[in-house]
């Protein structure tokens, strides 16, 4: 069984290049939407998740809430 890699919040952070905040919240808005976990206090999203919802929302303005 192979395993998917897991994004954390630094994860996010260095992938779009944005502060703390917006990475948890960006992770919360996954959770939500049902692509990633929660496991304690930190969020997470699997990799294929990721890739699934960077495509359906690529050119679209997603709001976060702050």
């Amino acid at each position: 069984m192979m395993r998917s890699r897991m994004y954390g919040k630094k994860d996010v952070m260095s992938i779009f290049g944005k502060k703390s905040d917006w990475a948890l919240q960006f992770l919360r808005f996954c959770k939500v939407n049902g692509e990633g976990i929660q496991i304690g206090k930190e969020y997470f999203v699997e990799d294929d998740r990721f890739d699934d919802l960077i495509q359906r929302y690529m050119g679209l303005k997603i709001e976060l809430p702050t």
